[in-house]
Protein backbone atom coordinates (compact mmCIF):
# COMPACT_ATOMS: atom_id res chain seq x y z
CA UNK A 1 0.00 0.00 0.00
CA UNK A 2 1.21 3.23 -0.88
CA UNK A 3 0.54 5.94 1.85
CA UNK A 4 0.75 8.86 -0.64
CA UNK A 5 -2.18 6.81 -2.57
CA UNK A 6 -4.44 6.85 0.70
CA UNK A 7 -3.20 10.06 2.08
CA UNK A 8 -2.26 12.38 -1.10
CA UNK A 9 -0.49 16.05 -0.38
CA UNK A 10 -0.04 17.97 -3.73
CA UNK A 11 -3.33 19.79 -5.02
CA UNK A 12 -2.79 20.69 -8.48
CA UNK A 13 -5.72 21.69 -9.08
CA UNK A 14 -5.48 25.74 -7.71
CA UNK A 15 -1.91 25.81 -7.12
CA UNK A 16 -0.34 28.81 -5.05
CA UNK A 17 2.65 30.66 -6.25
CA UNK A 18 5.53 30.35 -3.97
CA UNK A 19 5.71 33.87 -3.73
CA UNK A 20 2.34 34.78 -2.80
CA UNK A 21 2.45 36.88 0.15
CA UNK A 22 0.32 35.61 3.23
CA UNK A 23 -0.57 36.42 7.10
CA UNK A 24 -1.45 35.30 9.91
CA UNK A 25 -2.82 37.01 13.28
CA UNK A 26 -1.53 35.49 16.32
CA UNK A 27 -1.06 36.37 20.15
CA UNK A 28 2.23 37.51 21.64
CA UNK A 29 2.69 34.21 23.17
CA UNK A 30 2.71 32.42 19.94
CA UNK A 31 4.60 35.30 18.23
CA UNK A 32 7.23 34.47 21.33
CA UNK A 33 7.48 31.09 20.47
CA UNK A 34 8.37 31.73 16.66
CA UNK A 35 11.09 33.98 17.88
CA UNK A 36 12.24 31.28 20.59
CA UNK A 37 12.46 28.84 16.96
CA UNK A 38 9.16 27.06 17.96
CA UNK A 39 5.49 26.48 16.55
CA UNK A 40 2.84 24.54 17.05
CA UNK A 41 0.63 22.94 14.54
CA UNK A 42 -1.96 20.65 15.53
CA UNK A 43 -2.80 17.79 13.59
CA UNK A 44 -6.81 17.71 12.26
CA UNK A 45 -7.32 15.27 15.10
CA UNK A 46 -6.29 17.65 17.89
CA UNK A 47 -8.53 20.36 15.64
CA UNK A 48 -11.20 18.13 16.32
CA UNK A 49 -11.61 18.75 19.78
CA UNK A 50 -12.94 22.44 18.96
CA UNK A 51 -14.40 21.71 15.85
CA UNK A 52 -16.07 17.57 15.44
CA UNK A 53 -16.38 18.57 11.56
CA UNK A 54 -13.01 19.60 10.78
CA UNK A 55 -11.75 17.65 7.82
CA UNK A 56 -15.56 15.32 8.03
CA UNK A 57 -17.43 17.79 5.78
CA UNK A 58 -17.52 16.30 2.53
CA UNK A 59 -18.26 12.68 3.98
CA UNK A 60 -21.77 13.94 6.35
CA UNK A 61 -22.82 16.26 3.44
CA UNK A 62 -22.45 14.01 0.50
CA UNK A 63 -24.57 10.57 0.72
CA UNK A 64 -22.75 8.74 -1.17
CA UNK A 65 -19.51 9.44 -0.07
CA UNK A 66 -18.14 6.19 0.42
CA UNK A 67 -19.32 4.78 -2.51
CA UNK A 68 -17.59 7.83 -4.29
CA UNK A 69 -14.14 6.82 -2.80
CA UNK A 70 -13.18 3.84 -4.97
CA UNK A 71 -9.24 4.25 -3.80
CA UNK A 72 -10.45 3.42 -0.50
CA UNK A 73 -11.70 0.24 -2.05
CA UNK A 74 -8.70 -1.02 -3.80
CA UNK A 75 -7.69 -4.60 -2.67
CA UNK A 76 -4.05 -3.13 -0.98
CA UNK A 77 -5.42 -0.14 0.01
CA UNK A 78 -8.94 -2.00 1.74
CA UNK A 79 -6.79 -4.30 3.19
CA UNK A 80 -4.53 -2.22 4.56
CA UNK A 81 -7.48 0.02 6.55
CA UNK A 82 -8.85 -3.30 7.53
CA UNK A 83 -5.72 -3.86 9.72
CA UNK A 84 -5.40 -0.52 11.15
CA UNK A 85 -9.05 -1.19 12.32
CA UNK A 86 -7.79 -3.52 14.72
CA UNK A 87 -6.58 -0.19 16.94
CA UNK A 88 -9.40 1.08 17.51
CA UNK A 89 -11.55 -2.42 18.62
CA UNK A 90 -13.77 -2.19 15.98
CA UNK A 91 -14.95 -4.85 13.74
CA UNK A 92 -15.64 -3.93 10.19
CA UNK A 93 -19.31 -4.31 9.31
CA UNK A 94 -19.74 -2.57 5.97
CA UNK A 95 -17.26 -1.76 3.35
CA UNK A 96 -18.31 1.51 3.73
CA UNK A 97 -16.53 1.36 6.96
CA UNK A 98 -13.25 1.60 5.38
CA UNK A 99 -14.15 5.25 5.19
CA UNK A 100 -14.33 5.70 8.84
CA UNK A 101 -11.07 4.23 9.07
CA UNK A 102 -9.56 5.97 6.78
CA UNK A 103 -10.77 9.62 7.86
CA UNK A 104 -9.28 8.32 11.37
CA UNK A 105 -5.82 7.35 10.23
CA UNK A 106 -6.03 10.93 7.97
CA UNK A 107 -6.99 12.80 11.53
CA UNK A 108 -3.61 11.66 12.62
CA UNK A 109 -1.43 11.72 9.46
CA UNK A 110 -2.04 15.21 8.77
CA UNK A 111 -0.89 18.91 10.55
CA UNK A 112 -2.64 22.03 9.68
CA UNK A 113 -1.84 25.53 9.60
CA UNK A 114 -4.01 28.44 8.78
CA UNK A 115 -2.62 31.50 6.55
CA UNK A 116 -4.64 34.52 4.96
CA UNK A 117 -3.65 35.18 1.74
CA UNK A 118 -5.51 38.88 1.83
CA UNK A 119 -3.08 41.70 2.00
CA UNK A 120 -5.36 43.90 3.21
CA UNK A 121 -5.70 44.18 6.55
CA UNK A 122 -9.10 42.46 8.03
CA UNK A 123 -10.52 43.82 11.45
CA UNK A 124 -12.46 40.64 11.99
CA UNK A 125 -9.23 38.21 12.21
CA UNK A 126 -7.84 40.93 14.79
CA UNK A 127 -10.16 40.62 16.75
CA UNK A 128 -10.58 36.87 16.65
CA UNK A 129 -7.32 35.92 16.78
CA UNK A 130 -4.79 38.78 16.53
CA UNK A 131 -6.31 41.11 19.96
CA UNK A 132 -3.25 42.56 21.57
CA UNK A 133 -1.07 40.79 19.28
CA UNK A 134 0.92 41.07 15.93
CA UNK A 135 0.62 40.22 12.25
CA UNK A 136 3.27 37.88 10.61
CA UNK A 137 4.24 38.44 7.33
CA UNK A 138 5.71 35.74 5.37
CA UNK A 139 5.18 33.67 2.30
CA UNK A 140 4.31 30.55 1.09
CA UNK A 141 7.44 29.81 -0.20
CA UNK A 142 9.34 30.98 2.82
CA UNK A 143 7.43 28.72 5.36
CA UNK A 144 7.38 25.54 3.00
CA UNK A 145 11.24 26.08 2.40
CA UNK A 146 11.84 26.12 6.56
CA UNK A 147 10.21 22.80 7.08
CA UNK A 148 11.87 21.50 4.56
CA UNK A 149 15.42 21.43 6.03
CA UNK A 150 17.16 17.96 7.16
CA UNK A 151 17.15 18.97 10.76
CA UNK A 152 13.49 18.60 11.07
CA UNK A 153 13.37 15.16 10.59
CA UNK A 154 9.49 14.24 11.25
CA UNK A 155 7.76 16.51 8.67
CA UNK A 156 8.29 14.62 5.67
CA UNK A 157 6.06 17.00 3.15
CA UNK A 158 3.73 20.10 2.60
CA UNK A 159 1.04 21.02 0.37
CA UNK A 160 -1.07 24.36 0.39
CA UNK A 161 -4.21 25.21 -0.88
CA UNK A 162 -7.43 27.60 -0.37
CA UNK A 163 -9.89 26.53 1.95
CA UNK A 164 -13.41 26.38 0.62
CA UNK A 165 -16.27 27.61 2.73
CA UNK A 166 -19.42 25.21 1.66
CA UNK A 167 -22.71 24.37 3.50
CA UNK A 168 -24.17 20.95 4.86
CA UNK A 169 -25.66 19.97 1.40
CA UNK A 170 -24.20 18.05 -1.24
CA UNK A 171 -24.73 20.27 -3.87
CA UNK A 172 -22.83 23.29 -1.92
CA UNK A 173 -19.73 21.00 -3.54
CA UNK A 174 -19.49 22.60 -6.52
CA UNK A 175 -18.63 19.69 -8.52
CA UNK A 176 -15.74 19.10 -6.11
CA UNK A 177 -17.64 15.53 -4.67
CA UNK A 178 -16.75 14.10 -8.22
CA UNK A 179 -12.99 15.13 -8.51
CA UNK A 180 -10.26 13.09 -6.64
CA UNK A 181 -8.11 16.08 -6.32
CA UNK A 182 -10.63 17.14 -3.71
CA UNK A 183 -12.37 13.79 -2.34
CA UNK A 184 -9.03 12.55 -0.32
CA UNK A 185 -8.17 15.99 0.81
CA UNK A 186 -10.97 17.01 2.62
CA UNK A 187 -9.11 19.06 5.03
CA UNK A 188 -10.06 22.12 2.68
CA UNK A 189 -13.07 22.30 3.52
CA UNK A 190 -14.67 24.28 5.92
CA UNK A 191 -18.31 25.09 6.83
CA UNK A 192 -19.89 28.39 6.09
CA UNK A 193 -20.70 29.50 9.88
CA UNK A 194 -17.05 30.08 10.38
CA UNK A 195 -15.92 32.25 6.91
CA UNK A 196 -16.77 35.45 8.01
CA UNK A 197 -13.68 37.74 7.01
CA UNK A 198 -12.06 34.82 5.99
CA UNK A 199 -12.78 34.14 2.15
CA UNK A 200 -8.79 34.05 1.14
CA UNK A 201 -7.69 31.15 3.87
CA UNK A 202 -4.92 29.15 2.98
CA UNK A 203 -4.57 25.47 4.95
CA UNK A 204 -0.56 24.75 4.78
CA UNK A 205 -0.76 21.06 5.41
CA UNK A 206 1.65 18.98 7.05
CA UNK A 207 2.86 15.30 6.73
CA UNK A 208 4.60 13.83 9.88
CA UNK A 209 6.63 10.68 9.47
CA UNK A 210 4.68 9.21 12.16
CA UNK A 211 0.82 9.64 13.25
CA UNK A 212 1.02 12.38 15.93
CA UNK A 213 -1.66 14.85 17.85
CA UNK A 214 0.89 17.56 16.87
CA UNK A 215 4.37 18.82 14.79
CA UNK A 216 6.12 21.10 17.33
CA UNK A 217 8.79 22.25 15.04
CA UNK A 218 11.97 24.37 14.77
CA UNK A 219 10.73 27.85 12.81
CA UNK A 220 13.94 29.76 12.95
CA UNK A 221 14.22 30.12 8.91
CA UNK A 222 10.54 31.69 8.38
CA UNK A 223 11.11 35.20 8.10
CA UNK A 224 8.74 37.90 9.82
CA UNK A 225 8.47 41.26 7.94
Amino acid sequence: MSESDLFPDIDPGDPIPENAEIVRYMSLHALMMLLMGQVFIPSIKKLQEMDPLESLLPSVSIPDFPERCLRLHERENAEWLRKQSEKYLSELQTENDLVKIWLRELAVRRCIWCWFSDSEESMGLWNSYGERGVAVVSSVGRIRKAFSKPQIAHIIGTSVGRVKYVGRRANDFDGTDNDPDWLYRPFYFKINAIATNRKQDLCLIYTPVTPCNSAAVSSRSIQIN
